[in-house]
């Protein structure tokens, strides 16, 4: 018995071993087994991910490519004689829209000021921008003096398009060869904080000179203003000239200008005769010369002139104006009754402008007075949206 129970133990001993194996390895299995359907599903979720990332990526180029379409600027463009390459039309409609539902005046029935000794408060009740460009700037810093300009960034290729085209033309002469973009600054008291930031803008980033084709032109004719480096480094050129209307000679009567200024006023076409401008496009004109903006606008809008931009600041109002021969106690007594604050700012709109900025200038002495108003011009089809009344 001590025997077979020995045997028994041993037998029961030696069974343990293949037990624990069977075990382990079973065990061992399991774990491979998991571990391999682990790695199945990580592989199957990272070829899933590659999937998704192929077909959002594609997707993705898809809508840029057909945000990128070039006929879905079309409109934008044609409008805005190229100015604007970039804007959608569903964007462009919204600007049609906006200009065509807006209102000019506070009170309809009144469209003109009812005393002429308040043009601030006439300024607020009329005429607001009707349009926003996109990265519109205000060019020269703060005070008065600088202007808000519409996109300066595409001038330059805008005018570099304008001029490949008429180079590629027939029968074009010399005088009639484009400068890459031309911009007119009338008055400037000596002041260039906007003419030079415009010229600074137009630079690529590390350049120190103007190195485009890119012409600035200021006029002044009370004094020489000429600023030394300007003409090398910033292609600016200063002529001491003034502006006189082809059709209104009462501010230089009022005033008693002298004969030896007066000599030296021209009327815009002039000035752009005496350049060799005749047949060119002034991306931008600038207009800052103490009430002459009244008695001279008539000839910025003549249909033969391609004038972009215009930058005009206001002075009083054109039945309110400061006459040194009548002046009693401070009073303003007007020069000319021909005009009327709406005429002069429906005559630019009806030319085709579209207003982008409005500035009061709150200076002591202007105490809301003076404003300066921004202007781009626009094809007459930008006039004209369907279904919408203005």
């Amino acid at each position: 018995m001590r025997l077979l129970a020995s045997n028994s133990t041993r037998a029961t001993t030696s069974q343990t071993p293949l037990s624990w194996n069977v075990g382990t390895f079973a065990s061992r299995t399991a774990r491979i087994m998991a571990l391999a359907m682990f790695g199945a599903l990580v592989i199957q979720v990272v070829l899933l991910d590659c999937a998704f990332s192929l077909f959002f990526t594609e997707e993705k180029n898809e809508l840029l490519a057909s945000s990128q379409d070039p006929s879905d600027f079309q409109l934008a463009s044609y409008q805005s004689y190229g100015f604007f390459d970039d804007i959608s039309s569903e964007d462009w409609k919204l600007h049609q829209q906006r200009f065509q539902t807006h209102k000019d005046h506070m009170n309809d029935r009144r469209p003109d000021p009812t005393s002429n000794e308040l043009p601030a408060m006439y300024y607020m009740s009329h005429y607001d921008p009707l349009f926003t460009c996109p990265h519109e700037r205000r060019l020269g810093g703060l005070g008065d003096g600088p202007k808000w300009t519409c996109d300066p960034h595409r001038l330059e290729r805008v005018a570099r398009e304008r001029k490949e085209k008429t180079q590629a033309g027939a029968q074009t002469s010399n005088k009639q060869q484009q400068a890459n973009c031309l911009i007119y600054s009338i008055g400037s008291a000596g002041k260039y904080e906007w003419e030079e930031a415009l010229a600074k803008s137009l630079m690529k980033e590390g350049q120190t000179t103007l190195q485009t084709n890119c012409e600035i032109h200021v006029f002044d004719y009370s004094k020489d203003y000429t600023k030394s480096g300007h003409s090398s480094e910033l292609n600016i050129h200063f002529h001491q000239w003034g502006l006189k209307s082809s059709y209104d000679d009462s501010l230089p009567k009022a005033w008693n200008i002298p004969p030896k200024d007066l000599e030296r006023l021209y009327t815009l076409p002039e000035m752009m005769a005496k350049l060799g401008h005749t047949h060119h496009t002034i991306d931008v004109l600038k207009i800052d010369c103490e009430f002459c903006e009244w008695f001279t606008y008539k000839d910025w809008l003549k249909p033969e002139l391609k004038i972009l931009q215009l930058l005009i600041e206001v002075h009083n109002l054109p039945t309110s104006l400061p006459n040194p021969q009548q002046n009693k106690g401070g009073r303003y007594f007007p020069v000319s009754t021909n005009l009327s604050p709406s005429q002069f700012f429906d005559d630019i709109e009806n030319a085709g402008f579209v207003m982008y900025s409005k500035e009061p200038n709150i200076h002591p002495q202007a105490q809301g007075n003076g404003v300066e108003f921004a202007y781009i011009k626009l094809h007459p089809e930008f006039f004209k949206a369907e279904g919408a009344t203005k």
